[in-house]
């Protein structure tokens, strides 16, 4: 069913033109169901999903789009007082974003401006050297995609670069942060690490 969602929203944004805005409502089958189909649209194209399982661990959900999980808070079934107050946000957040869109669209120049593009990954720690590398790159005519490096709790996975490694795209590693490592509450942290120096960086992050 998900691929058949996929391939029909597919179909239908090359038929109809450029889908202007996309929402779903579901527990933790109809998320699962509905968000790879989501995932496909561009960045820029609000989609959100009403879900159960937004309070929760919501990567394997948005993995790496834009997509949006609004917690529904009461199960979906049937409406009431909180599920009409949340599924009536969702539908002005989608279409707030949708119009703003279609404005931009309908009284644009047709300029599109487009400069040679260049990622790099940040850590808290690190970030005072992108700064400057950014800085450069951008003086030099160069748009920067900054994205955040995690590691620990926050499992960095093994194939990070594999994309940029098959498409043979110019590659500059460096490091940083080798002496750091992420944990969650302080209650998850290794006994083995117990006399070490510990950061609470937030509730969430050791």
């Amino acid at each position: 069913m998900s691929a058949a969602l996929e391939k029909f929203l597919q179909n239908f944004t090359s038929i109809r033109g450029e889908v202007v805005g996309a929402v779903g409502l579901g527990g933790s089958g109809g998320t699962a169901l509905i968000a790879p189909a989501f995932r496909g649209f561009p960045i820029g194209i609000p989609k959100v999903i009403v879900s159960t399982v937004a309070s929760g661990n919501a990567a394997p959900y948005i993995e790496s789009s834009d997509l949006t999980l609004f917690p529904s808070v009461v199960d979906i079934a049937g409406l009431n007082s909180v599920s009409r107050c949340i599924l009536s946000n969702a539908a002005a957040a989608v279409a707030g974003v949708a119009a703003s869109r279609v404005m931009k669209l309908a009284f644009s120049d047709n300029e599109v401006h487009r400069r040679p593009t260049v990622g790099m990954t940040m850590f808290g720690v690190t970030t005072p050297c992108v700064n400057q590398v950014r800085e450069k790159l951008e003086k030099n005519g160069y748009e920067t995609l900054v994205f955040h490096a995690t590691g620990g709790v926050m499992a960095r996975r093994s194939d990070r670069f594999k994309t940029i490694l098959e498409q043979k795209i110019p590659l500059v590693l460096s490091v940083g942060a080798l002496d750091m490592v992420n944990f969650g509450s302080i209650d998850s942290v290794p006994s083995s690490f117990s006399g070490r120096k510990l950061h609470i960086h937030n509730k969430q992050l050791h």
